[in-house]
């Protein structure tokens, strides 16, 4: 079976001032069928799953159309960034599965589908206030994918929208200060066009605050916090973490160049995470534990030399050399650090 594709590609680049852009991109992809997807012989390794290729597949062509409009504003420190993108491929590979009938192995074979698409949305604007010492920030992002698998040769179009929605308030008061409070609020649904294939909503919002104080001159409390609820996972991996990591350090020596900092992370030792994965005719919820508590004293020394001209000496005989003779100076710089590091 051979093939042959073209795929253009393009990109167009329109500029109103030097932070006012909009930018247009067209490019394209192919994917070949691998080996055993084409090789037309009966694989009985596995009698619960027989696999038979197919050596009249083509090769799938993904067409990819991205448009940007970004937008910022210097004096007052505005920014709006969009994004929007299409993919669709022709000529997917997917699978179809066949049951046997009064037992439970299948078989499986592969063909060409049309239908495969994904659309993608995204938005991120941000304003300061009172000479930036306050900075609200709002973004979303909306995807949708269209996938297509085949069950006893029977079309099967998995809908899956993922919408999310975000907002953050940032805090900066100088030698005071700087905090972030954000919160996310995201939506996963997914249907499918054949009724015995289960379909599902999943819910995730996120409150997080995150910041350091100064006080004392040279003491910094730093902190950082995030609960995660999660509703319409797998009863089996439910999980709202609660996470908080903080420290404590202060600054001395000449100019601040030593710091002493202690360290806490994931407090209350519940770092989980869970993910969801959509595929043409499957839902999986993952949870994946992290790494757990721990803490960190470590100390920090900055070293600074900045090169500078060597004093001339008279060597009496009415010339002079720079002092330290021929041999040329060096510039240094750099962090020192150690710590130890223990698990609670």
């Amino acid at each position: 079976n051979s093939f042959f594709q073209v795929i253009p590609s393009a990109r167009f680049v329109y500029n109103f001032s030097r932070s006012h852009t909009f930018t247009l991109n067209y490019g394209g992809s192919s994917s070949e069928p691998s080996f055993n997807q084409l090789q037309p012989i009966r694989d009985s390794s596995n009698l619960q799953n027989i696999i038979v290729g197919n050596p009249y597949l083509k090769a799938a062509l993904t067409n990819r159309l991205s448009l940007q409009y970004n937008q910022f504003d210097i004096a007052s420190g505005n920014s709006l960034f969009t994004n929007l993108s299409f993919n669709e491929t022709q000529n997917q590979i997917v699978t179809n599965r066949i049951s046997a009938r009064n037992s439970t192995a299948q078989e499986i074979n592969y063909l060409n589908t049309n239908g495969f698409y994904n659309v993608t949305g995204f938005y991120a604007f941000s304003k300061p206030f009172l000479k930036r010492k306050y900075t609200v920030t709002i973004n979303g992002n909306a995807n949708y994918n269209n996938n297509i698998s085949f069950t006893n040769s029977e079309k099967n179009i998995g809908r899956n929208w993922v919408l999310s929605q975000g907002a953050r308030f940032r805090l900066d008061l100088e030698n005071i200060m700087d905090a972030d409070f954000n919160a996310t609020y995201s939506y996963n649904t997914t249907r499918y066009s054949i009724v015995t294939t289960p379909s599902s909503n999943a819910k995730t919002l996120i409150l997080g605050v995150n910041g350091r104080t100064f006080f004392f001159k040279d003491w910094t409390l730093g902190y950082d916090f995030t609960k995660t609820i999660n509703n319409g996972y797998s009863s089996t991996i439910k999980a709202n973490p609660t996470i908080l990591s903080t420290y404590i350090e202060r600054r001395f020596l000449k100019k601040e160049m030593g710091t002493v900092r202690i360290q806490g992370f994931d407090l209350f030792n519940q770092n989980t995470g869970i993910s969801r994965s959509v595929t043409a005719n499957s839902i999986v919820d993952s949870r994946n534990n992290r790494l757990g508590r721990y803490y960190l004293l470590s100390f920090t020394y900055r070293i600074q030399k900045f090169a500078g001209r060597r004093p001339r000496m008279n060597l009496g005989d009415g010339s002079n050399r720079e002092e330290g003779g021929s041999r040329g100076g060096r510039n240094g710089g750099g962090n020192r650090s150690g710590g130890g590091r223990g698990r609670g």
